[in-house]
């Protein structure tokens, strides 16, 4: 399998998994489907190739327009549950109509799918309000690789921490910097949230998350980890990267996700 993301933070999230010829975006946030055609071409993947839409939840950002966009114009259906569905039409007109049309396929939570040539684990994460429907992370099973995605969490249960272990690349939120976050002036509720349990994952916690994962004595461990859905107020890369490199072993690739651009396409 191979892996790039094409967009990750606030403004906007959207990555690629694929197999050969056949991959899933996961989210579809950003920009226009045009974008994201052209981003997938440049990174090896033809658009027709998509076999589907795995979104985390119903929030702008990560189940934009692009989403329907594509369900509708090759046919892959939008993959996430059916209370994210349901919170994304509140939000905007755009999307409903899309289970008539057969472009949305609901999954359960903490359950297993089969999709294309993909075998998906669901697993419910601590996010947001009733505005996300009901966010997911996932992992992502193909030709014997696991790719394990999870971004906006706000804190890190037990059963993710086994979940990362077992893939062989990891993509995790590490979202903002404690002191950028409480002296960024931005209202008192709003960072209340974003530091709470729903909210999301600061470098501090993505570093003791990772730490847990990489514990001695286990029987497998990623290979490759990336950072994802940086702030681009309150987070800067080189501090996350120091928060977490000490945490991981030294043979464990790190990498931090682009906010507007693709990245480097990685083999799982």
């Amino acid at each position: 399998m191979r892996f790039v993301v094409l967009a990750s933070g606030s403004s906007g999230n959207v990555s690629a998994v694929w197999n050969g010829t056949r991959g899933l975006l996961i989210d579809a946030g950003t920009g226009s489907s045009r974008s994201i055609e052209s981003s997938l071409r440049g990174a090896g993947l033809r658009p027709e190739g998509i076999a589907g839409i795995l979104v985390t939840h119903a929030h702008s950002d990560h189940f934009g327009r692009p989403a329907r966009i594509f369900a509708k114009k090759y046919g892959a259906p939008v993959l996430t549950h059916r209370d994210t569905y349901a919170a994304a039409c509140r939000r905007a007109r755009d999307f409903q109509g899309m289970e008539t049309l057969g472009h949305v396929r609901f999954l359960t939570e903490n359950a297993d799918h089969l999709h294309d040539a993909f075998q998906i684990r669901t697993y419910s994460v601590p996010h947001g309000t009733e505005s996300a429907g009901r966010p997911l992370a996932f992992t992502i099973r193909c030709n014997g690789r696991t790719v394990f995605y999870a971004t906006d969490l706000g804190t890190v249960p037990p059963y993710l921490i086994e979940a990362m272990r077992e893939a062989d690349f990891v993509l995790l939120e590490s979202n903002y910097d404690e002191e950028m976050e409480v002296t960024s002036g931005r209202p008192d509720h709003l960072i209340d949230w974003v530091t709470g349990p729903t909210g999301h994952l600061s470098n501090d916690q993505a570093a003791e998350a990772l730490a847990r994962v990489f514990e001695p004595g286990h029987g497998k461990y990623p290979k490759r980890v990336v950072l994802g859905h940086l702030s681009e107020e309150c987070n800067l890369p080189e501090l996350a990267i120091a928060a977490i490199r000490p945490r991981l072993p030294g043979h464990v690739e790190l990498h931090i996700a682009p906010r507007y651009e693709a990245s480097a396409v990685w083999d799982v």
